[in-house]
């Protein structure tokens, strides 16, 4: 039997690789594009080390904040690896500015009602 290799998703000029199930980010790259003479495309993969450690900084943050909602860090941390450096900086700014985080269940999300903003966050949990 072959054993799966991680899966690798390119969109435009970032990549992401996945595990071997394919249902998790573990690392992400940025994608820089060669043209050859002979008509072929390379496509160089370099690891986002900086932004990388910067994530998983805020991840740490964030799921100590916010495991109080679900009684469960291990799976706040899950949660948001899936999500883009972005939205991690908008919702550890929320929760900075004092924004209350109400856990609705049947629905699977948390909503994050931020003071500065007219629609609140919703954050979704995987059951």
């Amino acid at each position: 039997m072959k054993k799966k290799e991680p899966k690798i998703l390119i969109d435009g000029e970032n990549a992401v690789m996945g595990d071997k199930q394919g249902r998790h980010v573990k690392s992400r790259y940025e994608v820089t594009r060669q043209d050859s003479a002979d008509g072929n495309i390379i496509l160089k993969l370099t690891p986002k080390t900086e932004k990388e450690a910067q994530r998983k900084k805020l991840i740490e943050e964030l799921s100590e904040k916010l495991k109080n909602s679900i009684d469960n860090k291990a799976l706040m941390q899950d949660v948001l690896t899936d999500i883009s450096l972005e939205s991690l900086e908008k919702l550890d700014k929320a929760l900075s500015r004092g924004a209350v985080v109400k856990p609705k269940e049947g629905c699977f999300y948390l909503q994050i009602k931020d003071p500065m903003r007219k629609k609140p966050i919703r954050l979704q949990i995987r059951s």
